[in-house]
Order: structure tokens, then sequence, then C-alpha cells
């Protein structure tokens, strides 16, 4: 106490000793003589004032900064209104995964999800492309599939279907969607044909960017069931096509899996499919207009990529009955919208994204130095990169930026729908070669967010031998 009084005094004395010199100085340099009631006003009053304003305002400041109590309640009564069977099962809602049989990609540079890693690792980025210019002539940096040729998927599909009538890039939409389905379909044949899968069901929701009406709906529909379901009884099948054109649809439809009852999915797997193809004339066009194309003096601008990817899910119990392989499990999506969009401009705060990973990890009682990696679907953009790369913190023990943080997007350019379940079958072969945990972080949508936490099943509990 008695040092605070002397800090006051000395503060008074200090502030006095100011003012009189700036007033007297100012007084001198105009030959001016005061009157009384001006010398008690610069003089007395001034400093007197100029030191209780300050002394109010510091008190003001440190109660602010100190929180109050809180309130004091009773203990909780045995009547208390809150269900504790409520809570309990709020809390297994969080805590549902589910398991990944089977994945396969189609992407620039693989066809397999391991090789993609292996292309992002390496550095690999879109190259200017021989054949989409943008407005000034030069050619535009794009992510393409070099193996998918627009003219001979035209002429495959023709003998079914008009493809003039398509929407643009559907042609090359479903020739990547006949390369994800050889890599998987004989995975999930496998799986469900056998005795102890007789009864299993099949729910196949392809999830594609391209524009389709109604009648193009039901020939794409009628073509996939004639072209690659044919062998499946039509009882223990059912296909969805759904049209989406941001990256946040996959975690979705993931949650909306995670919110059926367990009749609904112990019984049955879910094929997830998902392709997209940006690399058009008139998606270029499109985007340049806009002010969104990657070009020299436009750094913050997407690259046009196509890519496809699937992914077989089941519930953790009937995964184990079906393969002998310890499965994948993926956690239901931590999603959020940010306040602020990430195109915006200004500093990027990557407070959203760590926030929901941390949730994630405490969850599933993981501690960030056992994270393996995190993959994520940013892309070369400054905004993204900081979202993604500002959740590595220094609890991130070991994770190595070079190898272990790796954003596809970078390799791959833009594609919503399809970068989400990329990223998806990416993190599942991490956690494989991890054999342990690895987060997917959803950063391309301006503002929603998702993120999701793979980890290895736990090891099957063996019972005690019996005596």
């Amino acid at each position: 106490m008695v040092m605070l009084i002397v800090r006051y005094a000395a503060l008074f004395l200090i502030t006095g000793i100011v003012i009189w010199a700036l007033v007297l100085g100012w007084w001198q340099s105009n030959d001016h003589s005061p009157s009384p009631g001006e010398s008690a006003l610069y003089l007395l009053a001034l400093p007197i004032a100029l030191f209780g304003g300050f002394v109010f305002l510091n008190a003001f400041i440190k109660n602010m900064r100190t929180p109050s109590a809180p309130p004091q309640t009773a203990p909780e009564s045995s009547t208390s209104a809150i269900d504790p069977t409520a809570l309990a099962s709020e809390a297994g809602l969080r805590r549902r995964q589910l398991a990944v049989l089977a994945n396969s990609i189609y992407a620039p540079g693989s066809v397999d999800a391991a090789g993609f890693l292996d292309v992002v690792r390496e550095g690999k980025t879109p190259q200017p492309d021989k054949q989409l210019k943008d407005d000034d002539g030069f050619p535009a940096f794009v992510a393409r599939i070099a193996e998918v040729d627009d003219l001979s998927n035209a002429e495959h599909l023709t003998s079914y279907d008009d493809v003039a009538e398509w929407p643009n890039g559907f042609v090359r939409n479903m020739a990547i969607l006949e390369q994800v389905l050889i890599g998987i379909l004989p995975d999930t044949l496998s799986l469900i044909d056998t005795d102890k899968a007789s009864d299993v069901f099949l729910r196949i929701v392809w999830i594609t960017d391209a524009k389709l009406d109604k009648t193009q709906l039901e020939r794409a529909h009628a073509w996939l069931m004639t072209h690659h379901f044919s062998g499946i009884a039509s009882g223990r099948l059912d296909l969805v096509i759904e049209m989406a054109d941001d990256d946040i649809a996959l975690p979705m439809r993931i949650n909306q899996l995670c919110d059926l009852t367990p009749d609904a999915t112990e019984g049955a797997v879910t094929l997830l499919l998902a392709t997209a193809s940006n690399v058009s004339e008139v998606t270029l066009r499109q985007w340049q207009a806009r002010g969104t194309l990657f070009l020299p003096d436009q750094q913050n601008g997407q690259i046009p990529g196509e890519m496809g990817a699937a992914v077989l899910l089941a519930a953790p119990s009937l995964a184990t009955q079906l393969s002998d392989e310890k499965p994948i499990l993926v956690s239901r999506p931590n999603a959020q919208a940010r306040d602020k969009s990430a195109d915006a401009g200004g500093r990027i705060s990557a407070d959203l994204c760590t926030r929901l990973c941390e949730e994630l990890l405490s969850l599933f009682e993981r501690t960030p130095d056992q994270l393996g990696a995190l993959v994520t679907d940013s892309d070369h953009r400054a905004s993204r990169q900081a979202e993604a790369l500002g959740v590595i913190t220094e609890d991130f023990t070991h994770i190595e930026p070079t190898q272990d943080f790796l954003a596809l997007g970078t390799a791959a350019g833009t594609a919503p729908p399809a970068s989400a379940l990329l990223m998806l079958a990416c993190a599942t072969e991490l956690s494989r070669e991890k054999d342990g945990p690895v987060l997917a972080l959803s950063v391309q949508h301006p503002t929603r967010r998702a993120a999701m936490l793979l980890m290895p099943a736990p090891d099957p509990v063996s019972s005690p031998p019996s005596e």
C-alpha cells in the first residue's frame, strides 16, 4: 500500500512538472501575463485532472482484465433436470466413427493414394497446359489427368446417349468415374459377395460437380446400373447421384452416415464416389472473367483441376466381420463456418481450424505429439496455407512440415467436391503408413471448415483362456 502511494505521488509530481514547464514556456514565448483564474486553471486544475483521469482509467482497465468470480451454485441434487443418460448419448454420437474398407483415386500424376502422396511430397505442381490458353493467349496452368481423352470417351459413350447434350466437363467426369470404379469395384464386390456378407446392402452415392437436369440424371443413373452394377441384385443396392460444387458436401455426407441408426449401418456398406473436372475452355473463361483464375499477375487465383475418388465405408463392427485387415476409422466431421471469408484479404487466422482439430484430439483422447500427419485440401494460395499450417504448433512434435504436412491441392488444383474425398483417401493411407492418428482438414471453401480424425482400429481384446 505504501509503495502504491509513493508511485502515485511520484506520478503526480512528474505530471505537475511537465504541465508547468509547458504552460510557463508557452506564456513566456507569447509574452503573456496570466490572470489569477488562468494560473489556477492551468497550473493546478489541469495537472489534477490529468492525474485523476489516469488513475480512474488504470483502475477500469485492471477491473476489465480481472475475471469475475463465477457465481456460487448449490450442489446438484439427485432431482436435477440434466439427464446423465442423455449426456452420455450425446457424447456417444459425437464419437461415432466409420471404418474405411477400401479406397481408389484417379488424379493428376497417380492412380492410387500412396502414389499421389509421393507426388505431393516431391513438390510437383500443375504446369502450363498445351491445350488451354487464357484471354491473353498464354498457356493456362491446369492440373490435367493426361490419360483422359475427350474424343475416345465420347465415342465410348455415344452408343448409349448423345453426349453433345451433356453439360460442360461431364464427359471427362464419366471417364474419371470409370477409372475410379475399376479401382474399387473388385474390392467392393469381393467383400459383399462372401457367405458372411450375403445379405449386406450396398449403398452407392456419387457426387459430381456437373449440373445435370432430371433427364440427364436418369440417363447417367441407368448407364451406371447397366455398365457397372448389373451383376448386383437390384434388391441389394441403391444408387444416388448428387450434385455439389464445394468441398464440404463430402464431410457432410459422412456426417449424415454417422447419424444413421445402428440398424441402418450394421447391415450396409456405403460406396462414396466423387468426381470433378474443371479442365475446359468454358471453365477457364468463366474463372478469368470473375477474377479467380491463377495468372502470373494474379497469384491468389485458383488452378483448374480434375480428379475422382472413392471410399468404401462401413460400421466398425461390420468392417471387422467383412475384412481380416485392421480397418482405418474416420471420425464424424467437426465442422463450422468462419466469421470472415478467407478471400476477403488481410490477416487470415487459423484459430477456427486449430480449435476444430484440438476438439477432435480431445474427444478421442489423443495428444498432439501422437499425431502422425496433417492432410489438407489446401492449394498454393497463401490464405489457405496459412490456415492449415497454423494448426501445427510446437505441441505437434512428430510433424515434419516437409514430409508430414501434405497440401494436396498444390498438386491437384481446384476440383470440388472430389478434392475432399481425395483428402480422405490419402489420409487413410497415411494413417495406415504411420500406424497412428492423422488429421484431415478441409480449407478450400471461402468460409466453411471441416476436420476429421483418422486412426487405426484398436486391436481386438483377447479373452483369457478358459481353464
